[in-house]
C-alpha cells in the first residue's frame, strides 16, 4: 500500500496538469460563444486578485495579502506560467511549506478565475451558470453534489463551515469551475 504522502503529492501534481487545462476551456468557450476577448476576463481576474482578502489569508495569521495579491496578479497575467510556478513563488513570498503555498495557490486561483468569469458573464448579460467538478475520486462530498446545479449568478450554492458560498472554491482546494448558461435568443 502507498503512503498517504504519495497520493497528497500526486493530486498536487493532477491538479498543476488540470488547472490550465480546465481554465483555458472555459475561456475558450465563452470566446467561442460570445466572441468577447478573453483577455478581458483574465485582467478582471488578476485585478481582483490583487486586491482580494480572503478569509483563507486571514487564517494564515501573517499580513500576507498584499504579497499573494501580487504573485496570482503576476501568473495570471503571464499565460505560459504553470501552476507550480505560482506555488514556488508563493512558497518563496509567504516563507512557508510547499503543501501551505499550494492550498492558497489553488484556493485563490480558483476564486480568481470565478470571479473574472463572473464579471465577465454578467458584462455578457449572462445570468446563470452551471457549478462543474472534475467528477473523479478526488471530488469531496461539498462538491460532489453540486455538479451540474445551475444557479443565477450570485445566489447560494451551498454552505461551508457555516458561510454561504455562491462561486468556487467552496473550501480551501476547491477544483471547480462554473461555466455559463446561454439561453438562444427567442
Amino acid at each position: 500500500m502507498l503512503p498517504f504522502d504519495f497520493w497528497e503529492t500526486e493530486k498536487r501534481y493532477l491538479l498543476a496538469a488540470l488547472v490550465d487545462h480546465m481554465t483555458q476551456a472555459a475561456i475558450d468557450g465563452v470566446r467561442l460563444v460570445f466572441g468577447f476577448d478573453n483577455e478581458l476576463a483574465n485582467r478582471r481576474a488578476a485585478d481582483w486578485a490583487r486586491q482580494h482578502t480572503d478569509d483563507l489569508l486571514q487564517l494564515l495569521g501573517t499580513t500576507t495579502q498584499r504579497v499573494v495579491g501580487e504573485r496570482i496578479d503576476e501568473w495570471i497575467r503571464r499565460p505560459e506560467s504553470k501552476i507550480g510556478d505560482l506555488v514556488a513563488s508563493l512558497k518563496e513570498g509567504l516563507e512557508t511549506s510547499v503543501a501551505r503555498a499550494s492550498t492558497v495557490a489553488v484556493t485563490e486561483v480558483t476564486r480568481a478565475y470565478a470571479e473574472g468569469n463572473k464579471i465577465a458573464f454578467q458584462e455578457a448579460n449572462i445570468a446563470e451558470w452551471r457549478w462543474q467538478t472534475n467528477n473523479d475520486e478526488l471530488v469531496c462530498p461539498i462538491c460532489g453534489p453540486l455538479n451540474q446545479v445551475v444557479k443565477p449568478i450570485g445566489e447560494v450554492f451551498d454552505v461551508f463551515n457555516g458561510k454561504p458560498f455562491t462561486q468556487p472554491p467552496a473550501h480551501p482546494n476547491c477544483r471547480c469551475w462554473v461555466t455559463p448558461i446561454v439561453k438562444a435568443k427567442q
